[in-house]
C-alpha cells in the first residue's frame, strides 16, 4: 500500500513539474513575437487574451490581432 501511495505521489509531482515547464510564443500579425511562461487567457467578453511576458510586464492582444499561439518544447 506505501508502494503505491508513493508511485502515484511522484507520477503527480512529475505531472505537475512538466505542466511548470512549458513555454509560449505569441505571434501577431503585425510581426510581434512575445514569449510567456504561462498559457495566454482568453477573456470571451472583451475578446482578447491576456498574459505576462518574460519581463513580466502584462500584455492583451485583440483577437483579431493574434495569429497564432505556439507551446515551445
Amino acid at each position: 500500500m506505501k508502494t503505491v501511495c508513493a508511485s502515484l505521489l511522484l507520477a503527480l509531482f512529475l505531472f505537475a513539474a512538466t505542466a511548470c515547464g512549458s513555454t509560449y510564443q505569441v505571434k501577431t500579425v503585425d510581426g510581434t513575437v512575445y514569449t510567456t511562461t504561462e498559457r495566454p487567457e482568453y477573456d470571451k467578453k472583451s475578446k482578447t487574451y491576456s498574459f505576462e511576458n518574460e519581463e513580466g510586464m502584462s500584455v492583451t492582444i485583440k483577437r483579431e490581432d493574434l495569429k497564432v499561439i505556439e507551446e515551445v518544447k
